[in-house]
Parts: C-alpha cells; structure tokens; sequence
C-alpha cells in the first residue's frame, strides 16, 4: 500500500507546483496574494520579472518531483536523489514567497520538510535526541 501512497504524494505535490507558474505567468486566480511582495528585502512580485524566474523554479519542481513518484513506482533506483532534488527546489520557491504562497503551499512546504528528513537519515538522528 505505502508504495503507492508515497508516489501518489510526490506527484499531487509536483502538480501542486504548476499553480506557482500560472500565478506567474498569467492573471488567473490561483489563491496567490499577489500584491504581497516576498520575505526578502526589495519589491518583488511573484507576477512580475523575478517572479516570473522563480515561476519557472516552480515548474521544474513540479516536473522534478512528478518524475521522483514515476521512477519509484517503476523501481528506478535515482528517485530519491530526484526527490531530494526536488523538494530542496520545492523549499527554494515556496519559502521567498511565504508572505504571497496559498496556505496548501505552506503544507508543501511541510511535505518538503519531511522528504529531507527522510531520505536523509536525520530523523534517525532527531529520534535519537528525543
């Protein structure tokens, strides 16, 4: 059961990260605050040039983490090192844009948080502090 739940939760999260593009990209309601600016110092706009870099950022996540779940159904054994990849991309354009990003993007941020933790061994190390 769990080999396809993981999976399943890799690519909703993948395709989560496909909004941050058309917020970026087009003016459809995508839940994104976009008059917000992000947590950095400066006035950048998700909707706007810079923005727009990091929209791409989201796609490439969303193509990063889609293809993760597809080479672990399939026993391809780089998955983990995609998803790694892809939640670290994940965090990388969801974070600057706490202030702007949907609340579900905060729960993908959380997912991202878990993803390192695990395929990295720290909640080995985390276990052993408690």
């Amino acid at each position: 059961m769990l080999q396809y739940v993981i999976p399943a939760l890799l690519a909703g999260h993948g395709l989560a990260h496909i909004s941050g593009f058309i917020a970026s990209f087009t003016s459809r309601d995508m839940d994104y605050r976009l008059e917000k600016t992000w947590i950095l110092p400066g006035r950048v706009y998700l909707n706007r040039n810079t923005g727009r870099i990091f929209g791409l950022l989201w796609l490439i996540a969303a193509f990063i983490l889609i293809l993760s779940a597809a080479l672990l159904v399939t026993h391809v054994a780089v998955w983990p090192a995609l998803a790694l990849t892809g939640a670290i991309v994940s965090l990388a354009v969801i974070v600057p844009f706490w202030q702007t990003v949907p609340s579900g993007a905060r729960i993908g941020a959380v997912f991202d948080l878990i993803i390192l933790l695990a395929l990295t061994g720290w909640h080995h190390r985390i276990l052993d502090m408690v």
